[in-house]
């Protein structure tokens, strides 16, 4: 038992290593404070693609092993504490990168709010006042 919660804690470890790699790289493609609404640029998939998300799938392949020897051991022993562990890392992993997404603006919304200067525009041009 003790030296499987060493083993838990060397991939512990190993995920916050991981976690904050990833974030020192995603953090350069975050939208500036009060910009996240704005659309990205061009070449910002390309760049978190050749950078953070190799380390997303490394880290993928990492957790997939461990939670291989997870559920052996478990199967054995009948101790569920490690597969509690993988999944609250996974939970943080998931966790991460949504406040990623949501730092460089992809949270999906791209519709025009009323407030916008579009919608402004084009209701002066159909001589309508805004809601």
């Amino acid at each position: 038992m003790a030296t499987a919660l060493i083993k838990s804690r060397y991939a512990i470890s190993l995920n916050i290593a991981g976690l904050m790699i990833y974030l020192t790289l995603a953090s350069a493609l975050w939208a500036p404070l009060g910009d996240q609404s704005l659309p990205i640029g061009a070449g910002t998939p390309i760049v978190w693609g050749l950078t953070a998300l190799p380390v997303l799938i490394l880290f993928l392949c990492i957790n997939f092993v461990w939670l291989d020897l997870i559920v052996l051991r478990t199967h054995e022993e009948r101790n569920w504490r490690r597969l509690l562990v993988w999944l609250v890392v996974m939970l943080i992993w998931f966790g991460v990168n949504r406040f990623d997404l949501a730092m460089q603006g992809t949270t999906g919304n791209a519709s025009i709010t009323m407030n916008s200067p579009a919608s402004s525009s084009a209701h002066a041009l159909s001589g309508s006042q805004p809601p």
